[in-house]
């Protein structure tokens, strides 16, 4: 019969800090209980061993404990950490790449694809392989035992390790009860995305995301698992006997789930059947596409990107280069004559230096793009050019001095059918509406089958465009349309409490008929749409003036009216005809504001909150000068070349100007070898450690959204912006932010709640946890959609505008598809593991050790034998 364990004296010190040492005293008293008591005291009555066992765990957490104390993490967590992530992504990306460029698609299975993944690992890591641990019990047992046994060794007095019993025992608790199990949880792709989920439990499902994802799914699973549940509520809802008012929230509800349910079998069979459809493709033979102005183009990043591309092909990026640097060389000149001035006026002594580099730089402009020694040469009238000419010469330089010609280039462009014309014809334009979020979607109405193509709904983009689709509303119709605000409530929603104005709407036809609706907007929405007109009706600015936002008492009765008379008189000046005669192209957009449907907000909130923050569409300008600037080989050197002192005299000005200005972008990167063969945080200079965290976290993006795609420029354009995003987040303070997080993640208290999570985890009260059932597959996979329309809500629309909407919704995507396979998350788990222990034990030569653990792999050794081929043919040459 069991006996109950006796307690045990001993030193319960372990770390020095209380709230460690008593549940991590708990661990250990756990861990010998459910692994050795229970058979050991049929054996013997003699606890001296077990004692001896305790002595031995916590000796060994002693050593470790210690250790811990006298490394410092942060590097580990800002550069380590991140940059085995990072280099994790790449590998996987390669991997996709490589299953996407194989002729027999019909191979393309989850084992085939582990194979892949492993292959690139190989290639990049060169001298390390991790596919047997990941992908064999055996071996993985094998590598753990190994690996408890150094770790003992390590951290055990010399007298207990030579105690092979006793060493056995400690390494098979380590290995097989804790580590093992620990790998098992955490490479699980469910519970992956249940803590995903868990994480980000705070943000509401938006439906926008939701039928996203659904839409793009390629996984029939997911559609199915979808289709079922919506079946089951609608079958609940149809069985409810309602009356009154809940009847027609019934009735919107089931339409919901009748849609959804329509929408998941239209994409199972498009799947099924292979009549996967190009959006793409299909939008290009459409024909009705949004039409985005050339100066739009021109200073929205994603746009410019996609129409740099294009003049290069068609050999008119001279054109399009002239344009942007001398729009660098604007305000650079408006900068430096404005620090001159202001010198001046401070009585300063002042030299001809900066005019001198000034005309230097305008010099080097005409003599790079317009001059007859230019190639290629941007081809103008030759009085513009000779006018031109004597101003660069001989007068004084001003920053307008370029303006005329610019003029006249950017006229070439906008109707030489070479240039513009043939860009909106051209797939190079498809893919740049995908990535401003205005490429129109196909709808589910046609036939069963889903073949039946038709296009619906409308831009959300903030670029001005002119929309052919968004209303077919003109002026004349909405100067017939009168609007009020009827009524005001407050409502509670999710525990938010909000006000919400009721819109009274009338609208007369031509023939007479008139038609009268309700719809129902908050401040934010009214706050969205006055930023969005403003946006793109720049003279509205002065015009239109919302009601400001009130923090505190804005419930209060007497302030909602006010607000209400307020937003009143916003809309009839809106509504005035002579503003929508002045301003014709805004009546669609107002059309759409008042219409009888739920507001899509151009917007998100933060760039609500943040109406302040330097917005990329409106500061294009200055940014596209200040990347002319300096042309980056990556995101990282990009932001480390940020010039932080814009608007500072520096002798180096006129050198600076001499190597962008006068150089075409450059287009491909400068290394000799590939850099992506080898590891992320290769691509960091080991001699600059200013900024590392920032610089580390741009990596990652850089990673995630696989921005190394786009030119170079543009990549110096993404940089910026991205800095702009964070600083304007968290202030010129992120690397003391990021270092601060890291400090509050291995503080006492925070050990002290990992040490508690894992207690509870393995040992809910007191009593170790039976194996978890695997839960059904429909949850796994409703799961699944739950997780991703998670991550992309989260995402916020200022970085869409930076990127791209095709690109960020691509990248997060990307890093949800990597968590899907436990073999890969294997592998990440043991890369951490691998980096944690090299970073405690950075005296002991643990790289090698795992090097050799890992050269076991059969495909390892291929590896070699390729390479060894490959270079014999070289040796023997010599």
């Amino acid at each position: 019969m069991k006996r109950e364990a006796r307690p045990i004296k001993i030193d319960r010190r372990v770390t020095g800090a209380n709230m460690i040492d008593e549940p991590l005293q708990q661990v250990i008293q756990f861990s010998l209980r459910d692994y050795i008591q229970y058979w050991y005291y049929t054996l013997s009555e003699d606890e001296s061993f077990l004692l001896e066992i305790r002595q031995t765990v916590q000796n060994a957490l002693v050593q470790f404990s210690t250790r811990s104390k006298e490394i410092d993490w942060q590097p580990y967590f800002t550069t380590r950490l991140v940059d085995d992530f990072a280099t994790h992504l790449r590998v996987f990306r390669k991997a996709q790449q490589r299953m996407a460029e194989k002729e027999d698609q019909k191979k393309d299975t989850a084992e085939d694809f582990v194979d892949t993944f492993f292959e690139v690992e190989v290639e990049m890591e060169k001298i390390v392989c991790r596919d047997l641990v990941c992908s064999s019990s055996k071996d993985e047992e094998g590598f753990l035992k190994d690996l408890c046994e150094v770790l003992l060794y390590l951290l055990l007095p010399p007298g207990d390790f030579q105690n092979k019993i006793m060493r056995y025992f400690v390494r098979e608790i380590l290995s097989r009860g804790i580590l093992l199990p620990l790998i098992n949880q955490l490479s699980d792709p469910d519970y992956i995305n249940q803590y995903i989920i868990w994480m980000i439990r705070d943000s509401n499902c938006n439906y926008e995301a939701f039928m996203n994802v659904i839409k793009l799914s390629d996984n029939i699973g997911e559609l199915e698992a979808v289709r079922d549940k919506a079946a089951e509520e609608l079958q609940y809802l149809r069985s409810l006997d309602t009356v009154g008012d809940d009847i027609n929230t019934i009735k919107n509800q089931i339409n919901s789930l009748l849609f959804v349910k329509k929408v998941c079998e239209t994409r199972i069979q498009r799947l099924q059947s292979g009549k996967e459809i190009d959006t793409v493709k299909l939008a290009a033979n459409f024909g009705k596409l949004c039409t985005v102005p050339l100066d739009r183009i021109l200073i929205h990043n994603v746009a410019l990107q996609f129409f740099m591309d294009f003049m290069q092909q068609t050999g008119g990026q001279a054109h399009l280069f002239f344009w942007l640097t001398v729009e660098g060389y604007r305000v650079t000149a408006q900068q430096q004559l404005e620090v001159l001035r202001s010198r001046q006026r401070d009585g300063k002594h002042q030299t001809n230096q900066t005019k001198g580099l000034l005309r230097a730089a305008a010099v080097g402009v005409f003599d790079q793009y317009l001059s007859e020694k230019a190639s290629p040469r941007v081809l103008i009238d030759d009085y513009l050019l000779a006018k031109l000419e004597e101003g660069v010469h001989n007068e004084d330089p001003t920053p307008e001095i370029f303006d005329e010609v610019q003029k006249k280039v950017y006229d070439m462009m906008l109707r030489d059918e070479r240039f513009y014309p043939s860009f909106r014809h051209n797939a190079l334009y498809i893919r740049m509406l995908a990535e401003l979020d205005m490429l129109k979607e196909p709808s589910f109405k046609g036939s069963d089958d889903g073949d039946g193509e038709s296009f619906n709904g409308s831009p959300t983009g903030s670029i001005n465009l002119s929309l052919d689709d968004l209303s077919n509303v003109t002026t004349e119709e909405l100067v017939q349309i009168h609007a009020f605000i009827s009524d005001t409530g407050v409502c509670n929603e999710h525990g938010k409490t909000y006000a919400l104005y009721a819109i009274t709407v009338q609208r007369r036809t031509l023939d007479g008929i008139e038609e009268i609706w309700k719809t129902y907007r908050r401040y934010s929405d009214f706050h969205d749409f006055h930023m969005r007109i403003t946006e793109q009706f720049e003279n509205l600015a002065g015009l239109l003036k919302l009601p400001g936002k009130k923090t505190f008492n804005n419930m209060d009765k007497e302030f909602l009216e006010k607000r209400k008379n307020d937003l009143n008189a916003y809309l009839q000046l809106l509504l005035s005809p002579e503003l929508l005669k002045a301003c014709p192209t805004l009546a669609p957009f107002v059309f759409d504001f008042l219409e009888n449907k739920a507001y899509n907000k151009g917007k998100g909130d933060f760039a609500r909150k943040m109406d302040t923050f330097v917005n990329p569409l409106r500061n294009s300008m200055r940014n596209v000068s200040n990347a002319v600037k300096s042309i980056p080989d990556s995101l990282a050197e990009g932001m480390n070349k940020m010039s932080d002192n814009v608007g500072k005299m520096s002798e180096k000005l006129g050198q600076d100007i001499k190597q962008s200005f006068f150089k075409a972008p450059i287009l491909v990167p400068k290394a000799d070898s590939d850099p992506e063969h080898c590891r992320v945080s290769a691509q960091l200079d080991d001699n600059v450690d200013d900024n590392i965290p920032l610089r580390v976290m741009l990596l990652l993006m850089d990673e995630v959204f696989d921005l190394k795609e786009r030119n170079q420029w543009l990549r110096r354009q993404i940089t910026s912006l991205l800095q702009q995003l964070i600083r304007a987040t968290y202030g010129d303070t992120i690397n003391r932010k990021i270092v601060d997080h890291v400090e509050s993640m291995t503080s006492p208290d925070q050990v002290a709640d990992y040490v508690k999570h894992f207690r509870d985890s393995f040992w809910p009260n007191g009593i170790l946890a039976e194996t978890a059932p695997r839960r059904d597959r429909s949850i796994r996979m409703r799961t699944r959609v739950s997780t991703k329309t998670k991550l992309l809500e989260i995402m916020p629309d200022e970085l869409k505008h930076i990127i791209g909407a095709e690109t960020t919704r691509k990248g997060i995507l990307r890093v949800f598809e990597m968590f899907q396979h436990t073999q890969l998350n294997r592998r990440l788990a043991y890369v951490f593991l691998e980096g944690f222990l090299e970073t405690l034990f950075s005296q002991c030569k643990f790289h090698e050790l795992f090097n050799k653990l890992h050269s076991r792999s059969e495909r390892m050794r291929k590896y070699r034998q390729r390479q060894q081929s490959y270079h014999a043919p070289a040796l023997q040459k010599r």
